[in-house]
């Protein structure tokens, strides 16, 4: 009996598809949109045909499926169709994952709070009559058509630094870096200011360049060292307090240690940055 159900769902469901399809047949105004279908595509193949339509703007049927032909066996630069297609999935994919993460807890938030919903709703109200077309130009511009964002692309070699420099100004505003600290914090900030001006001078010359150093890079990581132990506050010196030295006086230290390697390394890239320019111009 169980097997007797088991087949007639299973015809059932079969079935459905073709029962659509065969009411789809005898609708008269299925024939009608039919015809239009033909009558473009009649008429499409009469202007290619006879030379009336440009072909750089308006393809034959037969030019058309060759190259849907040709992008699906040699692929079209460096992947094939199915790759595209799949990338293109993914992307959506991820895009829809995005905006679910960051939509649902900000109208969740906005519901919840009166507060939340008028800091926001300016924003949404702001973006909502803007068409998604007239959005595409700078969509690209930012995001690029690869799957690295153009804008991304452009902030990589200063992400860090801006990070820095926020981190440090908002110390020095809560007065957790203060008196002749800010002497250490001003050091940094411009080291990382002129070094960013001195990449960018040589990025203009091809033969020029300005390798990371490995002090630099210990630089760095002593620098935001130093970053996450003031940050972390009287949390920070509940957990780190031996004797006289807590997290923010470790963290004070660990400044001062990373502003005399901003000197010195500031110097080195400076004096190698000035070779570098002397050299190419003299092979110029």
């Amino acid at each position: 009996m169980l097997s007797n159900f088991k087949l007639a769902s299973i015809s059932s469901a079969t079935g459905k598809p073709f029962k659509a399809f065969a009411a789809l047949l005898r609708d008269k105004y299925f024939y009608l949109s039919l015809s239009t279908v033909l009558f473009l595509f009649l008429l499409w193949v009469l202007l290619t045909a006879t030379g009336y339509a440009d072909e750089l703007f308006l393809p034959g049927p037969v030019k058309v499926w060759q190259s849907f032909i040709s992008v699906s066996t040699e692929g079209y630069q460096g992947s094939t169709l199915v790759t595209h297609v799949f990338t293109s999935l993914y992307r959506i994919l991820v895009a829809f994952l995005l905006s679910c993460i960051v939509g649902i807890p900000l109208g969740i938030l906005m519901g919840a709070s009166k507060a939340a919903r008028s800091l926001l709703n300016p924003l949404i109200e702001f973006y909502r009559p803007l068409p998604p077309l007239g959005l595409y130009t700078l969509l690209v511009m930012w995001l690029g058509i690869g799957e690295e964002s153009k804008l991304g692309e452009l902030l990589d070699p200063i992400a860090d630094k801006i990070l820095v420099a926020s981190a440090l100004v908002l110390l020095v505003m809560n007065g957790i870096i203060k008196n002749y600290e800010v002497i250490a914090a001003i050091v940094i900030l411009t080291r990382e200011i002129l070094i960013s001006g001195l990449r960018e001078f040589l990025a203009k010359r091809k033969e020029a360049s300005l390798p990371v150093s490995s002090l630099s890079k210990f630089k760095t990581f002593i620098q935001m060292l130093s970053i996450a132990m003031l940050l972390t506050g009287e949390t920070g010196n509940k957990i780190i307090n031996f004797q006289d030295y807590n997290a923010q006086t470790v963290g004070i230290i660990l400044l001062w240690i990373a502003a005399f390697l901003t000197l010195y390394t500031g110097y080195d890239y400076l004096r190698k940055g000035i070779d570098s320019a002397i050299n190419d111009d003299e092979k110029k």
